[in-house]
C-alpha cells in the first residue's frame, strides 16, 4: 500500500506528456500483411538482426514515462543517460540499451562512422535510384522503385527518431540500410543510441514523448529495476502496429530500372522461405550499368570540397556578362587577384586541344582537297598542284610533309602532250625553282613505268613486218646532261609545244630514256633492243615457209596428247566407278541408319507420352499439395492473429485479476465493520430497551411515557439499521 500511494503521489505532481501515433509503432514482421511487391522485403527484415529493434515494444504507466523522458539528460563524458523515476535517480548506458534490443556486446562490429557516402551511392543506383546524387542531404526515397521504398519507409517509421515530415534522413541512419544490403557485422544499437539521444534535443520534447517505443524499454527496464508495481486503473502507453498496404510510392512505370535483393541481402533467411524461392527464380534485374554522371558522382562523393571554388565561378560568369556591359562599381579588390589563374588554367588547355584538334582537321582536309582535284585525271600542269600544297603552313612539321607531296604531284608521265622534254617549272613560282635534284631523280624514276606499256603496244600494233629500219624510232639522242629543269625563260610560248615545235610521227614516251648503265632502273635501252630483235624474229619466222615444226611433229605431238588424255579418261572413268560403288554401300548404310534411328525415334516419342502422363499426374499432385499449404499458410495467419488476441486478453484477464483481489480485500474489510456496527447496534437497541421497560420505582408513569416517545425514532432507526445490516 505504501508503493501504492507513492506511485499515486508522484502522478499527482507529474505532467503526463501524450505519445503521437507515429512515434510508438511496431512493425509488423507478416509479409501478407503489405503489398505483393513487399513480400521479398519484409521476409528479408524478419530474419534480419533488426528484428527486436523493429517489433519490440512495453507497456508501461504514462506517468513513469513522462517522468522518464522529461527528466532525461545525456552525459556526454560517460556515455550514459540519467533519469527519474518516483524518487529514485537512475541512469542506463549504451551496452544496456543495445542490450534491450538484442545487440549483444561484439568487438567485431562495424563502425557506421567508417562507412563513406561513396560507398552509400553505388547501393542506391543498384536499388534503381533515378536522379544523380551529389549529397547526402538530397537524397528522395521518392526517387527509388517501390519496393525499395517500402524497404526504407519501414526502417524509418520503426527506427527513426524524425518518423514523418521528410523524404530522406542522415547520412548515419543510411548506414543501417548499407548494413543490411551487403549483410554487415555493422553495429546497429550504435545508430539506435544516437537516435534516442538526438530525442532529447527535439523540439517538442515538452508536450510529447518523442521516439517513444524505445522509452517505453528504458522505463519497463527501470521499473522492473526498482520494483514499481502497476496500479490498478491507472494511465498506460498505447502501441501502434505499422501494417498497412497504404505504402506512398512513386509510380512504378517511371522505373527503367529495379534492382534486385543481392544474395548477401537474403543471406539469413531461412531455405525453407517459400517467398524467397519464388523470388529467387524470376529476379527481375541483374547488376546495373552506371552512367558516366553517376560513375563520376561516386568518385567525388568522398573528396573534400574545394573553398573559394564558387566565387571563382561566380566571378567568370561575372566576366562573360562584362563583355556586354562594363562591370558593377562595386567589387572587392581580392577578387581581380584571384580571377586570372583560375582562367588561365581552365583556358590554357583548352587552346591547345584547339590547336591540336585544328591541325589534324587541316592536314585531313589537305588529304582530301589533294585527292578530290586529283582524281583519275592528270592535272594540267604541275603548278596547280603546288598551289593546293601551299597553304598557310602550321609551325615546323609541315615544310617536311610537303616536300613529299610536291614530289608526288609533279607526275610526269602523266601529261599527254607527245614533247620531248616537258618545261616542268615553266609555271612555276621563283621559290619552287630551287627544289634539290633529288626530287626530280625520283620523279623520273617513277616515270619509267609508262616505258614499258608504250613499247608493248608498238610491238603489236601491226602485224606486218617492218623493215630493216624498224628499230629506227628507238634512236634517240644521249641523255641530256643538263638538269631536267631549264632556268626560266622569257619566251611564254614554249610552254606544252609552241609553233615551230614539231612532233615524230612516231613516239614512245615523252621523256628520254636512261642509259645503259643504269642497272638499277626497270628499263634501259638495251632490254627494249633485244626485246625487237625477238618481235622480229617471232614475225620473220612465222611468216617464213620453212617453220621448225614439219607436220609429222606437229601430228606426233597430237596423238600422244590425245593418248594421254584417253588414258586420264580412263583412269577417271575407274575412279568414277570405284566412287559409284562406294557410294552404293554408303547409301545402303545411310538408310539403314535412317531406319534404325526412325525406330528409335518411335520408341522415344512412345517413352514420352508415357513420361508426359506421369508428369501430368505428378504436377496435379504438386498442384494440390500447393494449395494444401497455402491453406495451411491461411490457417497459420488466423492463428497468429488468434495468438495475439489470447495474448491481449491473457494481459487484460491478469489485470483484471488483480483488480478483482483488490475488490475482495476491500470485500473483507468491509464486513469486518459491518459485523462491528452490528454488534454496536445491537448493544445500544438493547440499553435503549432495558431502559425504556425498567421497572424502576423511582421512574413514574409520566415520565416513563416521554422517555418512550422520544427514544422510539431512535429505535425504529437501529432496528432498520439492523436489518439492512443482516
Amino acid at each position: 500500500m505504501a508503493d501504492s500511494s507513492s506511485v499515486l503521489k508522484t502522478s499527482s505532481c507529474t505532467n503526463i506528456l501524450p505519445i503521437r501515433a507515429q512515434q510508438s509503432l511496431v512493425i509488423d514482421l507478416n509479409p501478407k500483411a503489405y503489398e505483393n511487391y513487399m513480400y521479398p522485403m519484409v521476409e528479408c527484415l524478419k530474419y534480419s538482426p533488426l528484428v527486436l529493434a523493429l517489433s519490440k515494444v512495453e507497456v508501461v504507466l504514462m506517468e513513469c514515462l513522462s517522468k522518464v523522458f522529461s527528466t532525461a539528460h545525456y552525459d556526454r563524458s560517460v556515455d550514459r543517460i540519467y533519469f527519474d523515476l518516483l524518487s529514485h535517480k537512475t541512469s542506463i548506458s549504451k551496452q544496456r540499451f543495445c542490450w534491450l534490443l538484442g545487440f549483444e556486446a561484439d568487438e567485431s562490429r562495424v563502425n557506421p562512422d567508417t562507412i563513406t557516402v561513396g560507398q552509400l551511392f553505388p547501393m542506391f543506383y543498384n536499388m534503381g535510384y533515378t536522379e544523380i546524387l551529389t549529397m547526402v542531404t538530397k537524397f528522395k526515397k521518392s526517387c527509388l522503385p517501390p519496393p525499395w521504398n517500402g524497404f526504407f519507409t519501414i526502417q524509418f517509421k520503426g527506427l527513426s527518431e524524425r518518423s514523418s515530415g521528410s523524404d530522406g534522413a542522415s547520412k548515419l541512419f543510411m548506414t543501417i540500410l548499407y548494413g543490411l544490403y551487403h549483410d554487415l557485422n555493422l553495429d546497429y544499437g550504435s545508430v539506435l543510441w544516437q537516435q534516442l539521444i538526438q530525442s532529447l534535443a527535439s523540439s517538442s520534447r515538452h508536450t510529447e514523448v518523442s521516439y517513444a517505443k524505445f522509452w517505453t524499454l528504458i522505463t519497463k527496464w527501470a521499473m522492473d529495476k526498482l520494483h514499481v508495481p502497476t496500479v490498478a486503473g491507472s494511465l498506460l502507453s498505447t502501441i501502434n502496429v505499422f501494417h498497412t498496404t497504404k505504402i506512398i510510392v512513386t509510380d512504378p512505370t517511371k522505373f527503367s530500372f529495379v534492382g534486385s535483393i543481392p544474395d548477401s541481402m537474403s543471406a539469413g533467411v531461412s531455405k525453407e522461405s517459400i517467398i524467397m524461392k519464388a523470388y529467387k527464380d524470376f529476379r527481375p534485374s541483374g547488376p546495373r550499368e552506371l552512367s558516366a554522371e553517376m560513375v563520376q558522382s561516386i568518385n567525388d562523393a568522398d573528396k573534400p570540397a574545394t573553398r573559394g571554388k564558387k566565387p571563382e565561378q561566380g566571378k567568370i560568369k561575372k566576366g562573360a556578362k562584362g563583355a556586354k556591359g562594363p562591370f558593377p562599381k562595386k567589387r572587392k579588390p581580392s577578387k581581380p587577384d584571384l580571377s586570372p589563374p583560375a582562367k588561365k588554367k581552365k583556358v590554357q588547355p583548352r587552346r591547345k586541344l584547339i590547336l591540336s584538334s585544328s591541325s589534324k582537321d587541316s592536314e585531313e582536309n589537305h588529304s582530301d582537297s589533294y585527292e578530290s582535284a586529283r582524281g583519275e585525271t592528270p592535272p594540267h600542269s604541275p603548278g596547280h598542284e603546288v598551289h593546293v600544297s601551299s597553304k598557310p603552313p602550321s609551325p615546323s612539321p609541315i615544310p617536311t610533309s610537303s616536300i613529299p607531296i610536291i614530289t608526288s604531284s609533279i607526275s610526269i608521265p602523266s601529261i599527254s602532250n607527245p614533247i620531248s622534254i616537258p618545261p616542268i617549272t615553266t609555271s612555276l613560282q621563283t621559290t619552287t625553282t630551287s627544289l634539290p635534284p633529288p626530287l626530280f631523280t625520283e620523279a623520273t624514276t617513277t616515270t619509267t613505268r609508262e616505258v614499258l606499256t608504250n613499247v608493248s603496244n608498238t610491238g603489236v600494233s601491226t602485224s606486218q613486218p617492218e623493215p630493216t629500219s624498224a628499230p629506227e624510232p628507238t634512236i634517240t639522242t644521249e641523255p641530256p646532261t643538263a638538269p631536267l629543269s631549264p632556268t626560266p625563260s622569257a619566251e611564254t610560248e614554249t610552254f606544252l609545244g609552241g609553233e615551230d615545235t614539231v612532233f615524230d610521227s612516231i613516239y614512245y614516251s615523252p621523256y628520254q630514256l636512261q642509259s645503259d648503265d643504269d642497272d638499277d632502273a626497270p628499263v634501259t635501252k638495251k632490254h627494249i633492243k633485244e626485246l625487237h630483235e625477238k618481235i622480229d624474229n617471232i614475225v620473220a619466222s612465222s611468216s617464213s615457209s620453212t617453220s621448225h615444226f614439219s607436220e609429222a611433229a606437229i601430228q606426233g605431238m597430237v596423238e600422244s596428247l590425245s593418248k594421254a588424255h584417253e588414258a586420264s579418261i580412263s583412269s577417271v572413268a575407274a575412279a568414277t566407278d570405284k566412287s559409284t560403288k562406294a557410294s552404293a554401300v554408303a547409301t545402303e548404310k545411310v538408310e539403314k541408319l535412317f531406319q534404325d534411328a526412325q525406330i528409335w525415334l518411335e520408341s522415344l516419342q512412345a517413352a514420352s507420352e508415357t513420361n508426359t502422363k506421369k508428369i501430368c499426374t505428378v504436377v496435379e499432385k504438386l498442384s494440390s499439395v500447393a494449395d494444401r499449404l497455402l491453406s495451411f499458410q491461411a490457417t497459420l495467419a488466423a492463428e497468429s492473429t488468434t495468438k495475439e488476441e489470447l495474448d491481449r486478453q491473457s494481459s487484460e484477464l491478469t489485470l483484471a485479476t488483480h483488480q478483482l483481489s483488490q475488490a475482495e480485500k476491500e470485500i473483507d474489510s468491509l464486513r469486518s465493520e459491518k459485523a462491528v456496527v452490528k454488534s454496536c447496534v445491537s448493544d445500544v437497541h438493547g440499553a435503549l430497551s432495558n431502559i425504556i421497560e425498567a421497572h424502576d420505582l423511582i421512574l413514574n408513569y409520566s415520565v416513563r411515557r416521554s422517555l418512550a416517545e422520544k427514544l422510539a425514532p431512535a429505535l425504529a432507526l437501529l432496528i432498520r439499521i439492523e436489518g439492512i445490516l443482516e
